[in-house]
C-alpha cells in the first residue's frame, strides 16, 4: 500500500476544485445511484 501526501491539493481550493470536478467528469455519463467511500487515510474525500 502506498499513501500520497494530499494535504497540498486540499489546501488549495482550485486545485482541489479541479480534481473533483474532473473525478465528477469521469462518472457523470454512467449515472452512478450510490457513491460509496472507504473509511481510511483518505477519509476526508470519501465524506
Amino acid at each position: 500500500i502506498s499513501f500520497k501526501d494530499i494535504s497540498t491539493v486540499i489546501g488549495n481550493a482550485e486545485a482541489f476544485h479541479y480534481i473533483i470536478d474532473e473525478i465528477a467528469k469521469h462518472y457523470r455519463a454512467s449515472r452512478p445511484e450510490v457513491v460509496v467511500g472507504i473509511e481510511s487515510r483518505g477519509y476526508i474525500l470519501g465524506a
